[in-house]
């Protein structure tokens, strides 16, 4: 039971794409079709007298370099966790 002191990761949905072989586009695809597979489950199980709260909390990663240049002199930080997640 207790066998690990850190929380299982192999089923976490993240992009994180050390773990697939396929590289990035793998990983994405994990995420997309885990995701999918989550909010179905909620349509089939939801009831109106008991409301879901989803908390989808990501890291921002990749470098915008085509945008402006902020306050602290660094470009941007673009992510398009929220988006894919609302699609």
């Amino acid at each position: 039971m207790f066998s690990t002191v850190l929380t299982p990761k192999t089923n976490e949905l993240i992009v994180t794409s050390h773990r697939f072989s396929g590289g990035k586009e793998a990983a994405k695809s994990f995420f997309e079709l885990g995701l999918g597979t989550v909010f179905a489950r909620f349509r089939e199980y939801e009831s109106p007298n008991y409301p879901i709260t989803v908390y989808y909390g990501f890291k921002q990663s990749e470098n915008d370099t085509d945008g402006e240049k902020g306050d602290n002199g660094k470009f941007a930080v673009a992510s398009t966790g929220w988006e894919t997640m609302l699609e």
